[in-house]
């Protein structure tokens, strides 16, 4: 997991001094070196972190076939492709396979054919133009801006804001809606006016004329595409998670895994141990009781696994983020979206090189599997409001709260209101008013549109798995990890695996049973009391509500508050939102946002 930068200058030749200087400001993905090269009217840089045993010493940007190259990433059915093409060869590096494959058919083709973690930047010398993408299921991201005299792009937002002719500029409808919990699911905006991200699956092409966007891979071109009755898609299931599994153990020393005591993880741990030669080793952060009710159920789950498969499990004990807030000043330039773990996250990351190890497998993507949120809908189409409730009612607060947004916001309006005023809300640049209608709108979900779920549409699904504020803070725990010399990988994310999920009969998820496939598949290699997990507890904030010492330091942080003095909330909104939180108990994880968001504002210029 290393890092790219490309710079595409339509007037001006661009000098390996401003590559390097935009690679300075992600010199913490460099731990084994940098490299660049600059031709022209083109720039590339990278930043060299070595995870896996073939790219040891590799000196990127590559060229070769009229192409330069710099390929941050991981081809994970290598395998494969040198079974199909006989210019690929076991000692290539990722890099030149994918060179190679660009050069011996089109981009687009090369990236439908590949699965793997990756984005990268491709100079076409003859064509005259740049091309900069990332893989299917967006593991990797790209962030870029297109001026009209130049384009940069870069695994990180920072080398974006170090270019001297973009403008750091917060985006305050983006922010305005992470802090009301209406972030946009679709949208490609990040907090920085001027800089996007690019989709999942897809590339860019840029040449002197401008930018055109192009889609190589969409969930939604799958459905129904799989004719399989539920005992193959059980064993089309087992197979490519072990696929998707072993891939993930090519590394220069064995992985470790980061185990919740949650079914994903723990099944990941469990397949994982089939095919290292070492007991698997697993990092686990244990909560209070006080904090989260569930926990005590966690831990046993996290014991029993240890016991039963000779899984060296390293337990860490939680600390509270909001006691280290201020440690997220120093961290937080990309976006806000920092999860309430994520300084406990950062804590593992530590231990874990510390103990020697350099990838970290997770269970990141389980949720593409809880049917549960394919038979709401449903519900919601035949007009059962009272079944809904009831379901939802001993469903996670997650799953209610994406649906809420998703679904039938303005149906259950009352259920759940943010803690942020709407009409206290600064209005600039005509933002307030439309803010201030969607957070007012009372009328019910349109009856033309409800009647039109004659099924939830999976591509629906796939933006409610990955809406836009996961997604960032996928990407910004992403970033801690490789702070502290840790790559994660993330098997569920597979695309064979996701493509699984999209193409497979939908009856399969229809079902209303928590993640079906998921444990029916595993049946005989988890014990029973890991496959009965149910999603029966919320994500609740793990800060005590009638806590005197945080209560303090939350008024003192925000005394001197920039988002007041950037007139994003005033000083009525930030009491109410304190004061609530504590002593009204209503407000749910907004307060972290709140200081999560300060302590964002204090890291931009």
């Amino acid at each position: 997991m290393s890092g790219i930068v490309a710079m595409f200058d339509r007037e001006e030749y661009v000098s390996d001094d401003l590559i390097h200087s935009l690679l300075d400001s992600i010199d913490y993905r460099g731990h084994d070196g940098r490299g660049s090269i600059t031709k022209g009217h083109i720039g590339l840089g990278h930043q060299h972190f070595y995870t896996t045993p073939e790219v040891v010493g590799e000196d990127q940007p590559i060229g070769g076939n009229g192409y330069l190259l710099t390929f941050d990433g991981r081809i994970d059915n290598r395998s494969t492709l040198k079974d199909s093409y006989s210019f690929i060869t076991t000692s290539q590096t990722d890099a030149q396979i994918f060179l190679q494959m660009c050069a011996k058919m089109s981009v687009d083709t090369a990236l439908q054919k590949i699965v793997g973690a990756f984005d990268f930047a491709l100079w076409d010398q003859n064509d005259l133009k740049l091309i900069v993408g990332r893989d299917k299921t967006g593991i990797r991201r790209l962030y870029y801006s297109d001026q009209e005299d130049f384009f940069v792009a870069s695994t990180s937002i920072e080398p974006l804001l170090q270019h001297e002719r973009v403008v750091e500029q917060v985006n305050e409808e983006k922010l305005c809606r992470f802090l009301t919990k209406t972030l946009k699911t679709n949208s490609c905006e990040t907090f920085y006016s001027g800089i996007s991200y690019l989709k999942p699956g897809a590339y860019l092409t840029v040449t002197h004329e401008g930018v055109d966007q192009h889609r190589y891979w969409d969930p939604s071109d799958l459905e129904g595409t799989l004719t399989v009755d539920r005992e193959q898609v059980e064993d089309m299931f087992r197979k490519r998670l072990a696929a998707a599994i072993r891939s993930r153990l090519r590394t220069r020393s064995p992985p470790g895994v980061m185990m919740s005591g949650g079914l994903d993880s723990i099944a990941i741990a469990r397949v994982s141990q089939k095919y290292l030669k070492r007991p698997v080793r697993a990092y686990s952060i244990i909560y209070d009781e006080d904090d989260r009710g569930e926990i005590p159920t966690e831990y046993e789950r996290i014991h029993l696994v240890k016991s039963k498969y000779d899984i060296d499990v390293f337990e860490m004990n939680s600390e509270k983020s909001f006691d280290h807030i201020s440690t997220f000043e120093k961290l937080a330039r990309g976006s806000p979206c920092y999860p309430e773990s994520a300084y406990n996250s950062q804590r593992l990351f530590k231990k874990a090189y510390e103990r020697g190890d350099q990838v970290l497998l997770t269970g990141y993507g389980g949720n593409f599997w809880e049917g549960n949120r394919l038979y709401y809908p449903d519900l919601l189409k035949r007009k059962r409001f009272l079944r809904l409730l009831s379901s939802m009612q001993s469903d996670s607060e997650q799953i209610r709260h994406l649906l809420k947004i998703a679904l039938i916001f303005n149906i259950f309006r009352g259920q759940s209101e943010p803690f942020i005023d709407s009409s206290n809300i600064i209005q600039w640049s005509g933002w307030g008013d439309r803010c201030i209608n969607i957070l007012e709108d009372t009328t019910p979900y349109p009856q033309d549109k409800a009647d039109s779920f004659t099924r939830l549409e999976l591509r629906s699904v796939y933006h409610m798995y990955r809406d836009q504020f996961m997604r960032t803070a996928f990407s910004n725990i992403e970033d801690l990890a490789i702070q502290h010399k840790i790559e994660r990988r993330h098997p569920l994310l597979d695309s064979r695996v996701v493509e699984l999920l999209f193409s497979m009969p939908i009856g399969n998820l229809f079902d209303g049973r928590y993640k079906s496939v998921f444990r029916d598949s595993l049946e005989g290699v988890l014990p029973e009391p890991i496959l009965q997990i149910e999603p029966d507890w919320g994500i609740e904030s793990r800060t005590k509500r009638d806590d005197r010492k945080i209560f303090e330091f939350t008024v003192s942080y925000l005394s001197n508050s920039e988002l007041e003095r950037r007139n994003i909330l005033n000083n009525k909104t930030l009491s109410k939102g304190i004061h609530g939180y504590f002593k009204d108990n209503k407000y749910g994880l907004s307060l972290w946002r709140l200081l999560i968001a300060e302590a964002w504002l204090k890291n931009v210029d």
